[in-house]
């Protein structure tokens, strides 16, 4: 409860940063960018593998291959 009063009242400071991918991922996905359809924060290369998005591959990612 404490951080969504944080977050509400504007003095919330994450605890880490994003990964350099998903930072360049944000770039076009998140709100305000060319296509504005996430919101998350998650690294988008644990879900998007090369079995998913192709677009990564061009940003660096998957970093862990299986």
């Amino acid at each position: 409860m404490e951080i969504l009063n944080a977050v509400k009242e504007g003095n919330y400071t994450p605890q880490y940063s994003l990964d350099k991918v998903t930072m360049k991922c944000r770039g076009c996905h998140c709100k305000g960018s060319t296509l504005e359809d996430t919101r998350g924060k998650m690294a988008c290369h644990l879900c998007h593998t090369d079995s998913g998005a192709k677009h990564i591959e061009s940003l660096g990612g998957y970093p862990f291959k299986p």
